[in-house]
Parts: C-alpha cells; structure tokens; sequence
C-alpha cells in the first residue's frame, strides 16, 4: 500500500523521458531479482503477486505513452 501510495504522488510528476529511464531501470533491477527469488522456496501466490504487481508498475509507468510492452 505505502508503495502505491508513493507511485500515485511521483509518477504523474515525471517527465515522459522520466518514465522511460525508470521503466527500463526497473526491468533491469527487478529481472535479476525475480531470477534469484525463482530460486527460494515461497508459496505461489506470493510469486503471483509479486508478478502481478510487477506488471502492474510497468504498465504505469508506461501510461502515458500509451504502449504497454
């Protein structure tokens, strides 16, 4: 929740070049920790939600270019 708190005040301040530099900084980050969390014992619905979230910040913080890879 204090996550999503904090992408609803900052996202809508970042420039569209903003966005596109935190995006591809957050793919590069996150790719390497969901490979290594792949690896530890959870139930599956935390990784489910872990994906689902995941997803969800990518998809906003390419809102406003109106693409969603």
């Amino acid at each position: 929740m204090v996550i999503s708190k904090l992408l609803d005040a900052t996202l809508p301040r970042l420039t569209p070049s903003q966005c596109i530099d935190v995006e591809q900084a957050f793919r590069d980050r996150i790719e390497g920790a969901m490979a290594h969390i792949g690896d530890i014992p959870m139930p599956e619905q935390y990784h489910s939600e872990l994906s689902e979230l995941t997803n969800l910040y990518l998809v906003a913080l390419s809102a406003d270019r109106g693409d969603s890879r």
